[in-house]
């Protein structure tokens, strides 16, 4: 699925959501989490620039992550992170608000979790 199409998607599904950042590479991503201060990440698993999926694990303890990919065994690079959801392409309205609302409720889980 294409970044523009994404967005639009998540737009669609959750219009009070602001989408701060669209991001083709790790770098860009990583720079735009610490920007934007953001509260959640929408990512495509395999963005250009990432060796390996640590990264994804990192962000994932500091915001919840939602990934969006192809691959049917990600399980190895979840690590068993409550904050990380990983939803199948091809991307339907459906399964993005099913996943969107999942993320909703990890952002609230971690906001109210915090001081």
């Amino acid at each position: 699925i294409q970044r523009a199409a994404m967005v639009d998607l998540i737009k669609a599904t959750k219009p009070e959501w602001r989408v701060v950042a669209d991001t083709a590479t790790v770098a860009d991503t990583e720079a735009a989490v610490k920007a934007h201060r953001a509260h959640a990440a929408v990512l495509d698993l395999h963005l250009r620039g990432m060796r390996d999926t640590r990264w994804i694990q990192a962000l994932a303890a500091q915001m919840p992550v939602l990934c969006v990919t192809g691959e049917t065994d990600t399980g190895a690079w979840q690590g068993g992170l409550l904050t990380l959801l990983q939803v199948l392409k091809p991307l339907t309205r459906v399964k993005m608000t099913e996943a969107l609302d999942w993320l909703e409720k990890a952002i609230a889980a971690r906001q109210a979790a915090s001081p």
